[in-house]
């Protein structure tokens, strides 16, 4: 719990910190902000494995 506590305080801060920067309000970012493309993950992924030394070899789900 107390990471939890920790986690979302930085975050807090940062946001802070960002806005006192630029000058700016608050701006929710909205629930699609930290969805991905999927296409980018599995790019990620695949050479995240290639760079552990395990052999990938991909196909889409039926």
């Amino acid at each position: 719990m107390n990471k939890a506590v920790l986690a979302v305080a930085a975050s807090m801060l940062t946001a802070a910190y960002h806005m006192l920067e630029h000058g700016v309000e608050y701006r929710d970012l909205g629930p699609l902000h930290f969805e991905r493309d999927k296409q980018a993950q599995v790019t990620r992924l695949i050479r995240r494995l290639k760079g552990l030394g395990v052999e990938v070899s991909v196909s889409p789900a039926a």
